[in-house]
């Protein structure tokens, strides 16, 4: 997030290659209002909400909400927990939810919404596919041309299978330090971007032991 801040998209891409051994060629900046597009054109995500997340949940949505292009329903704040259907509004303030616990928890709750988001695209007829790209381009800024996303959305869509493995990294956030008012941050060794390469490029989900053995 310092990265992007200081140099956008061209010196977050440095910053992630540099620390992470990686070579990245294209990129997507997708900000709010696509999110609240996308998921709206989605029908909405459906995510359980627990009852410690909310006050931080119904703290955000006024804001959102006044974001949101669409006003002809009134705001709503979500009045209890467990399973709801969350709006584009509602989702994104529940995407943003941040001193409720800890970093990792955040971003759990993103991975949940990107996880809901993919199974609605899943089962997304054909005849949205122009709904949804109309609403995302106009608010991604992106260095592939149009015929590029439509020809990697083809390919994401032949794999036909839309389950998602994900992994937290670095693989230790137990090690968060802070840095004075640079904010917080997670060291992490040589070992730990091995693994995350085996896990990006050859589908090697790490288990427990083999962190622990590497660790060592």
């Amino acid at each position: 997030t310092h990265a992007y801040f200081y140099g956008k998209a061209d010196l977050l891409i440095e910053t992630i290659e540099e620390n992470f051994k990686l070579d990245i060629h294209d990129y997507a900046q997708v900000d709010f209002y696509s999110f609240m597009d996308i998921i709206n054109v989605l029908g909405g995500v459906t995510v359980d909400v627990q009852e410690s997340e909310l006050k931080e949940l119904n703290k955000f949505i006024p804001e959102t909400y006044y974001w949101y292009k669409d006003k002809s329903q009134p705001m709503q704040l979500i009045e209890s927990p467990g399973e709801q259907l969350l709006n584009g509004y509602q989702a994104l303030s529940f995407a943003r939810i941040r001193k409720n616990d800890g970093t990792m928890e955040r971003d759990n709750r993103q991975r949940m919404v990107i996880e809901a988001m993919v199974k609605k695209l899943k089962g997304l007829p054909i005849s949205k596919y122009n709904d949804l790209m109309n609403s995302v381009l106009p608010y991604v800024k992106t260095n592939m041309s149009p015929a590029t996303i439509l020809g990697l959305a083809k390919d994401v869509l032949s794999i036909g299978n839309f389950d998602i493995t994900s992994l937290q990294f670095p693989l230790h956030p137990e090690r968060e330090v802070r840095l004075g008012k640079a904010g917080y941050v997670i060291p992490f060794e040589e070992y730990e971007v091995d693994i995350l390469h085996d896990f990006i490029f050859k589908n090697i989900v790490p288990t427990k032991e083999l962190i622990e053995n590497a660790d060592k």
